[in-house]
């Protein structure tokens, strides 16, 4: 009985030790580079939060402890209409710094407002919008060239803060196209969705 009792004991304390090198392992490959994740797993299971019609896509998706996320080709689809048609928003890469709160993205483009923001006639809807967003502590944004709604930067950085229903942008720094003549324009802008107001 004692024999067995110490090869089950042997057998416990080498699987155990086995396993702690595993993780040991695991987490130094995670700090030397980042690893690798399946595109179709983030996919899906992002697309289970996105609202009926809109699809995410993306080329590649990594993940590293020092590195953060990293996401390459990043794509925000209409599901409803016809493959030239579905395009909504997209980047080049989006990085995500979860130690140091930081979020970067490159080539972000958002070329023109969704369909439903125009009413019959193309006509803008002036109707009230509903957002109940998670709560988010404060963390920093830099965009490389961007373009939005036709609008082209070649930076803009932020500090934003999200709360249930108000989006808050400080120390907001824009950077114009323009290599010859730097003009930067900085401020700030609060989107509060309770009282439908946007200020700054």
């Amino acid at each position: 009985m004692k024999k067995a009792l110490k090869i089950i004991w042997r057998t416990m304390k080498w699987t155990f030790i086995v396993f702690v090198l595993s993780v040991v392992l695991f987490v130094g490959l995670l700090l030397i580079r980042p690893i690798p994740v399946h595109v179709s797993l983030v996919e899906m299971l992002a697309n289970r939060h996105m609202p009926p019609g809109i699809q995410l896509g993306a080329d590649s998706v990594s993940f590293g402890i020092r590195h953060g996320l990293l996401v390459e080709g990043l794509r925000v689809l209409d599901r409803c209409k016809p493959a030239e048609g579905a395009f909504i928003a997209g980047a080049d890469s989006v990085a995500v710094d979860f130690l140091g709160r930081h979020v970067v993205v490159v080539g972000a483009r958002y070329p023109r407002l969704p369909d439903s923001y125009y009413a019959p006639g193309n006509q803008e809807r002036n109707e009230r919008v509903e957002c109940v967003l998670p709560n988010v502590p404060k963390f920093s944004v830099t965009l490389v060239r961007p373009e939005i709604l036709a609008v082209q930067a070649a930076r803009v950085v932020a500090n934003v803060e999200i709360t249930r229903d108000r989006v808050t942008l400080d120390r907001v720094r824009l950077d114009g196209p323009d290599v010859d003549e730097q003009m930067p324009l900085t401020g700030f802008c609060d989107v509060d969705f309770l009282r439908q107001v946007v200020y700054g």
